[in-house]
């Protein structure tokens, strides 16, 4: 009995201790948040009068722009209401909005102005020549109907003396066309354009045009594809008002083909047979789909491409500079035409491309919206297999630019045949004597 009369006193003993612990605790932790909220709360406090302060800084300062500004422009800010005579009243809130939407917009740095300067200042430069581009071409006009008017004999479809210079981008262009990838017939196509003469020549009875174009087409085993293109390309060259004439550059069999040579010819024929400005070099599987892609040349050498069907209308590489591409004959003479060494398929556009940018000219090319085609597909023609040496050709691009290319074409021409919608040109080009020119 005693001894339980012990243990009952320890219980109470360790149930007493337990109780104390705990409250001191309880007291101790009331303490403590005590002391955080009201630390807490005297931040806050703080923060507020601060905010308060910088908004009264912040007022005091758009007040004083305010005043500044409305001094300047002769008013008087007064502390009591003034006259309003419905003349030059100045809305003070909408000021003040405005000027508190400048804080919140960032200036330029420096530098960025610098560039946007040197930006601005070159597209100037760009338009000069452009005008003055423009200018020599409508002398050069002018002059050659001179001659065509004091040397011809009168026609019927010749073109009145009073005409004014075709419109360099005319109104009825309206952008994306339809575009006809289905073979069709040649005399179909004759049909759709009986205003093309022979030989695939062309020039506008309503104005007087701003230069002259042939467009080179080489062309081997590709009839039908030729057929298609001349359906499409026709008419955007005749809606763009444009004297042009279309020349097709076939290559005998069986040398395997060179189309970066093929370019050469039709350069050297084509002045041969007429007094060129601008010249296009184009593919025969390239169809343009918008007809504010202009068919001219520029200051500069100029892609037409920016995006093609069968890449998802984008570019295979940044570099790519093939498909449809335009020079100046002051250009393409300049850059000595292209390479004549690249027989079978690949890397004659990465030669031209080099050409190009050793010369100094830069590469312009349309926007996304108007540089799209479409191609038609086919199979690689088997006389036209990759070239096996093309990556190393290209790395000598430039040291073989002044003595290879278009001072050294060399060919046959074994026939000449004037179509109804183009003159077609067919040479023989000997292999052997070519990769002699070799570097």
């Amino acid at each position: 009995m005693s001894g339980l009369r012990r243990f009952s006193g320890k219980y109470n003993t360790i149930v007493l201790s337990l109780v104390c612990f705990l409250i001191l605790l309880l007291v101790s932790l009331h303490a403590t948040m005590t002391a955080w909220k009201t630390k807490r709360d005297n931040s806050r406090e703080s923060n507020r009068w601060k905010k308060l302060r910088l908004a009264d800084l912040e007022s005091e300062d758009i007040a004083r722009r305010i005043k500044t500004r409305l001094k300047a422009a002769n008013y008087v800010m007064e502390d009591k209401d003034p006259v309003d005579d419905g003349e030059n009243v100045v809305d003070e809130a909408a000021e003040l909005d405005r000027i508190r939407q400048q804080q919140k917009e960032p200036t330029a740095p420096p530098q960025q102005e610098q560039e946007q300067q040197e930006e601005e200042e070159e597209e100037e430069q760009q338009q000069q020549k452009e005008q003055q581009q423009q200018q020599q071409q409508t002398e050069k006009t002018e002059q050659r109907q001179q001659v065509e008017n004091k040397h011809q004999p009168k026609q019927q479809n010749s073109q009145p003396s009073n005409l004014t210079q075709c419109p360099e981008k005319p109104k009825d262009l309206v952008g994306p066309i339809q575009t006809y990838l289905d073979p069709v017939n040649i005399s179909t196509v004759e049909s759709r354009y009986p205003e093309v003469e022979k030989g695939g020549n062309f020039r506008p009875r309503e104005c007087l045009p701003l230069e002259r174009l042939a467009v080179i087409i080489p062309c081997r085993n590709r009839t039908q594809h030729l057929h298609v293109l001349l359906n499409n390309l026709l008419r955007v060259l005749i809606k763009q008002r444009l004297d042009f004439t279309i020349f097709v550059i076939d290559q005998d069999l069986p040398t395997t083909f060179n189309r970066g040579m093929l370019f050469n010819v039709g350069y050297l024929e084509a002045l041969k047979r007429g007094d060129y400005d601008c010249f296009i070099f184009h593919d025969v599987d390239m169809i343009p789909s918008n007809d504010k892609c202009l068919y001219r040349c520029t200051f500069n050498p100029r892609h037409f491409l920016s995006g093609v069907s069968k890449w998802k209308y984008r570019l295979p590489y940044r570099g790519y500079f093939g498909g449809v591409v335009a020079f100046t004959r002051e250009q393409y003479r300049k850059i000595n035409g292209d390479s004549n060494l690249y027989f079978g398929w690949g890397g004659e556009d990465d030669d031209l491309r080099a050409r190009i940018l050793n010369k100094g000219y830069s590469l312009l090319r349309y926007p996304q919206e108007i540089g799209r085609y479409e191609t038609i597909s086919h199979q690689r023609d088997s006389g036209n297999k990759a070239n096996p040496s093309r990556f190393k050709m290209v790395s000598s691009a430039t040291a073989r630019q002044d003595v290879e290319g278009l001072n050294t074409a060399s060919y046959t021409v074994t026939e000449v045949v004037q179509e109804r919608l183009y003159t077609k040109i067919k040479v023989y080009i000997n292999m052997t004597e070519i990769i002699q020119t070799r570097v």
